[in-house]
C-alpha cells in the first residue's frame, strides 16, 4: 500500500542513439529528431505527474503500489472500525485496577494515533498501532494485585521493561529471537492473546 518504488519515465528511447549521433537515414534530420524526443519527454515529465497524480500518492507512493486514496481512505475507515472498540475496551479493564477511566481513555486514543502516525509518516507502512488487548488484562489482574494494588509501581515495571524491549530492537538479538519463534507458536501466541483478552473482557462486563 504505501511501499515507494521509483518507476523510469515514461515513454520510448528508441530514437536516443540515432538522434544524438545524427547519423539517420536522412542526414540532417538526426537534430530534429533529437528536439522532438527531448520535447516529448519534457511534455511527458514525471511519472505522477503524467498520471495526474495528487500529493499523498507522491508521498506514499501509492500508484507503484497498485493503490489510490480511495482505496486507501477506504482501507483506514475499515482499519478504525476494527480497532475502534480498543477505545473502550482499554479504559474498562484497567479502570479495574484503579486507574482513572477518562484519563485511561485520552492515553489509549493518543497512543493509538501517535503510534499509526509515526508508522504511516515515517515508516511508511501500512500498520496501525494500539494498546494491545491480553497484556493490559495481565497487567489489571495479574500484575497489579501481586504488587499489592499499587498501580502505580505497576506501571514503572511496564516504563521499565519498555526501555529494555526498545533497547532490545536496536540489537541483532531482535532478529534472531523472532527467527528462532517457529511459526505455528507465532500463531499460538495470538490465539492465547485473543482467548486472554476475552476472558478479562467477560470479567470486566459480569465481575464474580
Amino acid at each position: 500500500m504505501w511501499r515507494i518504488a521509483k518507476s523510469p519515465l515514461p515513454g520510448p528511447r528508441n530514437h536516443s542513439v540515432i538522434a544524438e549521433s545524427g547519423k539517420g537515414k536522412d542526414g540532417g534530420r538526426g537534430d530534429g529528431q533529437a528536439k522532438e524526443g527531448r520535447e516529448a519527454e519534457r511534455r511527458a515529465g514525471a511519472p505522477g505527474e503524467a498520471a495526474g497524480e495528487s500529493p499523498l500518492d507522491r508521498f506514499f507512493g501509492l500508484a507503484s503500489a497498485g493503490s489510490s486514496v480511495t482505496i486507501e481512505l477506504r482501507a483506514g475507515v475499515a482499519t478504525f472500525l476494527t480497532m475502534a472498540y480498543i477505545m473502550f475496551v482499554n479504559p474498562a479493564i484497567l479502570e479495574r485496577a484503579g486507574m482513572d477511566h477518562g484519563a485511561v481513555f485520552v492515553a489509549t486514543c493518543l497512543a493509538a494515533a501517535l503510534g499509526s502516525l509515526i508508522m504511516g509518516l515515517y515508516a511508511n507502512y501500512p500498520i496501525a498501532l494500539a494498546p494491545g488487548m491480553g497484556l493490559n488484562a495481565y497487567f489489571a489482574f495479574t500484575m497489579v494485585p501481586e504488587l499489592g494494588g499499587n498501580w502505580q509501581l505497576a506501571l514503572g515495571c511496564v516504563f521499565v521493561s519498555g526501555l529494555l524491549f526498545f533497547a532490545l530492537s536496536l540489537s541483532p538479538l531482535r532478529a534472531w529471537l523472532i527467527d528462532a519463534i517457529p511459526m505455528s507458536l507465532k500463531l499460538g501466541i495470538a490465539a492465547g492473546i485473543g482467548s486472554r483478552a476475552r476472558r478479562a473482557w467477560r470479567r470486566v462486563v459480569a465481575p464474580a
